[in-house]
């Protein structure tokens, strides 16, 4: 490369007048090759800056696919799904932890006949409402009114994990209420994120 760049370097200088001796030439050789040694740099980090967006957006669209069929699986809305995801995750347990547990928990509803089974379980409890969604937000208020190893009994029974139940007596609402005002800074929507 150092030749043919020196010789067309001195051909262009030559054809502009100008005189080159060999130390000046070298220098400008020199020179170019540091260019292009960095623009080879740059365009090297471009493409894996590139590459780690496409993974970022593969991962996101992946995201927001799971979430997508979590709230179709469950009936429970993606807003809330993910902001209780969020809640339990500030609070020792784990965001794939809560939502296994809100599919495990939907999941046994969805199996109880013309309310019988679990949503009588619920209504022993103090839960009153009549949809999965409803019943979650009841349900941390009823284990917190419990003795802890009957509530851990009846979390193990409805398919919540330990985690999830701790983070539900403690009240997931206060930090689901921080997510929501965090989506609505940033101008997100989830359930409108999981749809498209």
């Amino acid at each position: 490369m150092a030749d043919s760049a020196s010789e067309v370097l001195q051909a262009y200088l030559l054809t502009l007048g100008w005189q080159t001796d060999e130390a000046a030439q070298k220098k400008m050789v020199a020179a170019l090759d540091q260019v292009q040694d960095r623009i080879g740099s740059v365009a090297a980090a471009i493409e894996q800056m590139t590459s780690r967006m496409v993974l970022a957006s593969r991962r996101a669209a992946d995201s927001l696919a799971d979430l997508y069929w979590a709230s179709q699986k469950t009936t429970i809305s993606a807003g809330y799904i993910r902001a209780f995801g969020f809640a339990v995750s500030q609070m020792g347990g784990s965001v794939s932890g809560a939502t296994a547990s809100i599919e495990r928990f939907a999941e046994k509803l969805r199996s109880s006949p013309n309310g019988g089974g679990y949503w009588a379980m619920l209504k022993t409890m103090g839960v009153s409402a009549r949809d999965a969604e409803g019943a979650l937000k009841q349900l941390g208020k009823a284990f917190a009114s419990m003795p802890y190893y009957r509530a851990k009994l009846y979390a193990e029974q409805l398919g919540i994990v330990e985690d999830t139940m701790r983070a539900m007596i403690r009240g997931v609402d206060r930090f689901a209420d921080r997510y929501h005002e965090k989506m609505r800074q940033v101008g997100l929507d989830p359930q409108v994120a999981a749809r498209n």
